[in-house]
C-alpha cells in the first residue's frame, strides 16, 4: 500500500512537472512569435512611402500592429490547446477501450455526432462574428485617434457629440459581438454535460441487459464516470479553442496578407517592372565614326 501511494504521488508529480515545463515552453514560444511579428509589421509600415500613409487608414495600421497581434496569439494558443488536450483524450480513450470496447465505441460514435453538430452549427456564425468584430474595432480605433488628434478643434468648436457618437456606435457593436462570442464558447460544455449523463445512463442499461452483476456495473460505470469527468473539460476546451480559432481566423489572414502576400505581390511588381524596362531598351541608328 505504501509503495502504491508513493508511486501514485510520483506519477502526479511527474505529470504536473511535465505540464509546467510544456506550459513554460508554449508561452515563451507564443510571446516570442508575438514580439517578432509585431516588430516586423511596425517596421514594414515605417519603411513605407509617405504616399502609402496618405492612402491608408491609420486606425487599421494601428489595429494590425497591436490588437490584431494579440488575437493572433490567442488563435495560436487555441491550436496548442487542441493539440495538448487531444493527446489526453486519446490516452483516456485507449484506456477505456481495454475495459469496455463496445460501450466506448457507442460513446465515441455518439460524441462524434454531437461535436459535428455543434461545430457545424456554430462555425459559420463565429467566423462571421470575427470579421464584423475587426470592422467595428477598426472604426473604434479610428474614432479614438481622430478624437485625440483633433482635441484642440473639439475644445474650440465644442464638437463633442460628433466624435462621441462616432466612437459609441462601433464600441457598442463590438461589445455586442464579444458577448455573443463568449455565449457560443459556453455552449459546448453545457451540451456535453447533458450528453455525458445520457451516455452514462445508456451504458448502465447496456451492462444490465448483458447480465452483468450490480457490483460489476458499479465498478465499470464508476470508472467510465471518472473518465468522463476528466474528458469533459478536455473536449470542451478543444471545442472552445476551435471556436476561438474560427473567431481569430481573420487575424491569421491579416498577418499572412501583411507579411507574406504583400511581399510576394511587391516582388512580382518589381520583377515585371524590371522586365518592362529591359524589354523597352532598343538600339536604333547607331553610327560609329
Amino acid at each position: 500500500l505504501t509503495f502504491s501511494l508513493v508511486m501514485l504521488l510520483l506519477l502526479y508529480f511527474l505529470k504536473n512537472s511535465t505540464l509546467f515545463i510544456l506550459g513554460l515552453l508554449k508561452f515563451k514560444f507564443l510571446e516570442d512569435v508575438t514580439v517578432r511579428i509585431s516588430n516586423n509589421i511596425f517596421n514594414k509600415y515605417l519603411n513605407k512611402s509617405f504616399l502609402f500613409h496618405t492612402e491608408q487608414n491609420s486606425g487599421k495600421m494601428f489595429y494590425n500592429s497591436s490588437e490584431n497581434i494579440d488575437i493572433f496569439t490567442d488563435t495560436l494558443e487555441s491550436l496548442a490547446t487542441i493539440a495538448t488536450d487531444s493527446v489526453l483524450i486519446l490516452f483516456l480513450i485507449l484506456l477505456l477501450f481495454f475495459i469496455a470496447p463496445m460501450g466506448l465505441s457507442i460513446s465515441i460514435f455518439s460524441l462524434g455526432i454531437v461535436i459535428l453538430i455543434i461545430h457545424k452549427f456554430i462555425k459559420n456564425q463565429v467566423i462571421s462574428l470575427g470579421k464584423k468584430k475587426e470592422i467595428f474595432q477598426n472604426q473604434r480605433i479610428k474614432s479614438l485617434l481622430q478624437g485625440f488628434h483633433a482635441i484642440k478643434e473639439i475644445k474650440v468648436f465644442k464638437k463633442y457629440n460628433y466624435f462621441l457618437e462616432n466612437f459609441f456606435s462601433p464600441n457598442y457593436k463590438r461589445s455586442k459581438i464579444r458577448k455573443i462570442q463568449r455565449l457560443y464558447n459556453s455552449v459546448p460544455r453545457l451540451v456535453l454535460e447533458i450528453f455525458f449523463i445520457i451516455v452514462l445512463l445508456s451504458f448502465i442499461i447496456l451492462l444490465k441487459n448483458q447480465g452483468k452483476s450490480n457490483l460489476d456495473i458499479l465498478i465499470i460505470s464508476g470508472f467510465f464516470g471518472v473518465a468522463f469527468i476528466r474528458l469533459l473539460p478536455s473536449v470542451s476546451r478543444c471545442l472552445s479553442s476551435l471556436q476561438l480559432y474560427n473567431f481569430g481566423k481573420k487575424s491569421l489572414d491579416n498577418i499572412y496578407e501583411e507579411l507574406v502576400l504583400n511581399k510576394i505581390m511587391s516582388d512580382n511588381r518589381s520583377t515585371q517592372k524590371k522586365t518592362i524596362i529591359e524589354n523597352s531598351i532598343n538600339s536604333k541608328n547607331i553610327i560609329f565614326e
